[in-house]
């Protein structure tokens, strides 16, 4: 059984015009789970310094934990081939049951479910950068040195899913010759939206943190959808 093929046979029939995808509840959710995700990389980039100066009032401190920063940043490289590998082999467990179903089940085989099935083969890097969004915020919450060196492991693996996760996803739940314009108008969107980080530059380091674990835990809606509409 050429399952690749039963797939995109699926994703034509589900999304037959460009409209179809942008109108979709699965276009929306990633929008949605992109956007939050992107808000709150964006949203610590721009606000490292503040935060760190804040936090630190020994100048010392703040240069060098900087400084640390940046070297983090730099090899968050090496972690993409390990995202790479945990959303294929997500994926090919999806794909698997998939073709369990219509190996098994054709004839009760329902698109819809077979669907569903295929998205949540990216629930769990979807839900790890929710978790990872999360921890990340609560360091911001810690004044110290070692919350602060966990921060930038977190956003390093933030970075690594996000983008990852959101190509994929666009690249499987969606028929692959409308990648260029989703991609383009989620990005164009979601870049607009982050432009509002700047209304954050003169708050206080307590109420940034507070917004962004809101946002954070939001970033949960997503693949709790997901996940349910797949167990439909």
């Amino acid at each position: 059984m050429d399952i690749y093929g039963e797939i995109s046979s699926i994703l034509d029939k589900r999304y037959p015009s460009l409209l179809s995808c942008v109108f979709s509840l699965s276009y929306l959710l990633i929008n949605l789970w992109f956007t939050l995700g992107l808000f709150r990389f964006s949203f610590y980039l721009s606000h490292l310094a503040k935060h760190i100066n804040d936090a630190y009032p020994d100048k010392s401190t703040a240069d060098h934990l900087l400084s640390i920063s940046s070297a983090f940043f730099m090899s968050s490289f090496l972690l993409s081939p390990v995202t790479g590998l945990m959303i294929d082999f997500c994926l090919k467990r999806a794909r698997t049951s998939i073709k369990n179903m219509l190996t098994n089940e054709r004839d009760l085989a329902n698109p819809d479910k077979m669907y569903y099935t295929l998205t949540l083969g990216l629930v769990p890097g979807q839900g790890l950068l929710a978790l990872s969004a999360v921890a990340l915020s609560a360091m911001m919450f810690i004044p110290t040195p070692i919350a602060s060196y966990a921060s930038f492991v977190f956003l390093v693996i933030l970075r690594s899913l996000l983008f990852s996760c959101f190509i994929s996803f666009l690249l499987s739940a969606f028929p692959i010759r409308y990648f260029g314009t989703l991609n383009g108008i989620t990005s164009a969107v979601s870049g607009l939206i982050c432009l509002s980080t700047n209304a954050f530059l003169r708050t206080s380091r307590s109420t940034d943190n507070y917004v962004t674990m809101a946002i954070s835990i939001g970033i949960f809606v997503v693949p709790i959808i997901f996940l349910i509409k797949s167990r439909q």
